[in-house]
């Protein structure tokens, strides 16, 4: 919760429960990572685990359109002012 400047009052900050992209942030973090170093020790250890964890997040979220199509529907994009937004460019090419 926030609150609004103007009137004081407690409101919702959507940014901390649809900013999802964050998720995805991370995995491809995690893959740029072992692609710059190769530590395959890592990769072992937590990276793959942490991918895998990922892609299941991401798959919970997707939902059939009426076009045939997975859609991933109401987030947050990464400048953080656009709210309730379907299929944000940034979050689905992270996530594809």
């Amino acid at each position: 919760m926030g609150t609004d400047i103007v009137t004081g009052q407690l409101i919702k900050v959507w940014s901390g429960f649809i900013e999802i992209h964050i998720t995805a942030d991370v995995a491809y973090g995690v893959w740029q990572y072992y692609m710059c170093t190769g530590d395959r020790n890592f990769m072992d250890k937590y990276g793959y685990e942490l991918m895998l964890d990922c892609a299941k997040f991401w798959s919970s979220r997707l939902e059939p359109g009426e076009d045939g199509k997975l859609h991933i529907n109401d987030v947050v994009g990464p400048d953080e002012y656009k709210e309730h937004v379907d299929d944000n460019a940034f979050t689905n090419y992270l996530v594809w």
